[in-house]
């Protein structure tokens, strides 16, 4: 059995420890392990390079990662380890020759959105932490967290502290593995509690012409007598509830939700949201002055005409030299000005993706497995990615492991080809071998050709998700796209599942692909319509996702969950 042993030369002792940790599980799951003998990978700190920069050396006996940073440490371990062969069995080819990587983006990182009773707000705190030590091999370098206020009554309620433990959990865990931390807020967001006098206004009016999306009325308008002094009362403690965190970024956000439709607001994204931008900067100039700032444009124009162009005005017309990036728009969405497209921004200031990776395709999301999109994500990579200078990719589980392994080779400059990208996941992640590595990257091009669904009842009409407790478990059908494709998955995975050690074939990443295959496999023999073998498929997959309470969006779709409602509405 091939062992390894590593050793430190200027890493910080800590992230040091960690990394330790990582590979020793990462060996131990394909049967090899650490050992004071064996062959010996050096990290090297140098300040010739940048943080998340790495060179690795190889050679059959020892290894040389050097970096500048943490971050880089981690990169270059997992770039060496993608590039070795692993049977799962104990065998073990190691990789000879050079890595290099020199990322072309400040931030290729991930965010984890922690709500809905998702995997990121329901698993255990260490299970989200092997997620992130797993995005770090891959090439993260900075995670997002959102602290959503509205479903707490203040800071210190029960609830609340136990959300706000969790997220600095996550948060020290990215520091410790080099990772930037990246605090998400909504500009005008509230505590449930919140005054009615001062509450946002939300209706179409004043030059809206849609309802500002995702909003729960309990927001605060910055231009009401004393609106702006709660809105930095509230933001000063949560603030002070996350002191002892390292905080390198603040994102600030316009909608979903958030917003005001007054006539001293509108239109928000250039009016009330720049006023409240910038109050919310002095306060945290006071309390985080290392802290630089994300301004998101998210869902401008999508509301009200014209926001994009004011906004433009304004941010032109200068005093907002403190915004570090702006923020969160989809490259393919059709609301972005030509200007945008063009890369003509506002005051000239570069821009941080944020790719939908989670929710495209089938609703529950992830309630049917893997959601694998690689020709989706590649597409819309060579299409938009020129336009930033990094990504945020949001993410709502682990369904989309293959998603994320694609976000992050893309927007750190490894490479902008999927099948590379899935071929590295078929060697490492699940030690597949020769032929089964091309049958792999067949079944994940299959599943993504049939990934579209949607709810219907047994005459195929249409139906809304939350009136589920109306219908008949029995009754509901899900009509997959080209189900000769679904069955054509189902040969490869039952194929590959044959070969798969114990252990790879027994995990997570493995069973929510053999599980996608199984439940549209099921769908495809039954009309559509659930069976006792996909109710067990989604029973699996709510165990693995500790969906228990998930809210339908989210939820599996067992007989229980269908029946109590999906775990609530939103």
């Amino acid at each position: 059995m091939i062992t390894m042993r590593l050793e430190n030369i200027g890493m910080n002792a800590n992230s040091f420890s960690v990394l330790s940790s990582v590979v020793s599980r990462k060996l131990l799951e394909r049967g090899c392990a650490m050992g004071d003998s064996g062959m010996k990978i050096s990290i090297v700190l140098t300040d010739k390079m940048k943080d998340d920069e790495y060179h690795v050396a190889a050679e059959a006996n020892q290894v040389k990662i050097a970096t500048g940073g943490t971050s880089g440490a981690f990169a270059g371990m997992g770039a060496y380890l993608t590039n070795c062969k692993f049977d799962g069995y104990g065998g073990f080819v190691p990789y000879e020759g050079e890595l290099a990587l020199k990322p072309e983006n400040p931030i290729h990182g991930m965010y984890f959105a922690s709500h809905f009773q998702n995997f990121y707000e329901a698993a255990p705190i260490i299970e989200n932490q092997k997620i992130i030590e797993d995005l770090a091999l891959r090439g993260c370098n900075a995670l997002m967290l959102w602290y959503d206020m509205h479903q707490f009554a203040d800071v210190d309620t029960p609830e609340s502290v136990a959300m706000i433990a969790r997220l600095k959990a996550f948060f020290q865990h990215a520091s410790a593995v080099g990772m930037k931390t990246v605090f998400g807020t909504l500009a005008n967001e509230s505590f449930c509690t919140s005054e009615p006098a001062i509450r946002a206004e939300w209706t179409v009016q004043n030059g809206y012409f849609a309802l500002p999306r995702g909003h729960y009325h309990v927001e605060i308008c910055p231009n009401k007598e004393q609106g702006m002094e709660e809105i930095l009362d509230q933001r000063r403690r949560v603030m002070a509830a996350f002191s002892d965190v390292r905080l390198d970024y603040i994102s600030i956000w316009p909608y979903d939700q958030g917003g005001c439709t007054c006539s001293k607001c509108t239109p928000w994204g250039a009016n009330g949201f720049l006023k409240t931008m910038n109050a919310l900067h002095e306060l945290y100039s006071e309390i985080l002055p290392d802290a630089k700032i994300l301004c998101s444009t998210w869902y401008f124009d999508h509301f009200i005409h014209g926001e994009w162009d004011a906004f433009k005005e304004a941010i032109n017309a200068g005093g907002y030299e403190y915004i570090e990036y702006l923020f969160g728009y989809f490259a393919n969405d059709e609301h972005v000005p030509e200007y945008i497209r063009q890369g003509n921004m506002p005051a000239g200031k570069r821009m941080v993706a944020f790719p939908e990776i989670s929710m495209y395709g089938a609703t529950p999301w992830g309630g049917f497995g893997a959601n694998p999109m690689p020709e989706r994500m590649e597409s819309n990579f060579r299409e938009n990615g020129k336009l930033y200078c990094g990504a945020l990719p949001y993410s709502e589980g682990i369904f989309e492991d293959i998603n994320k392994s694609m976000m992050l080779a893309f927007y750190s400059g490894r490479t902008d080809r999927a099948e590379q990208v899935l071929r590295e996941y078929a060697q490492f992640e699940l030690c597949l071998q020769d032929g089964l590595v091309d049958d792999f990257v067949r079944l994940v091009y299959d599943l993504e050709q049939t990934l579209n669904r949607e709810p219907t009842d047994s005459a195929g009409r249409p139906i809304d998700l939350t009136d589920f407790p109306n219908y008949r478990y029995e009754e509901l059908r899900f009509a997959i796209c080209n189900p000769e494709k679904a069955l054509e998955a189902e040969r490869l995975a039952s194929k590959i599942d044959a070969s798969l050690p114990e252990g790879i074939r027994t995990g997570w990443r493995w069973r929510i692909i053999r599980l996608r295959a199984s439940i549209d496999r099921e769908l495809c023999a039954n009309n559509m319509h659930f069976s006792a073998e996909f109710e067990k498929c989604m029973g699996e997959l709510r165990k693995i996702y500790h969906a228990d309470k998930a809210y339908y969006v989210v939820a599996p779709l067992t007989r229980q969950a269908v029946c109590d409602g999906l775990g609530g509405t939103i």
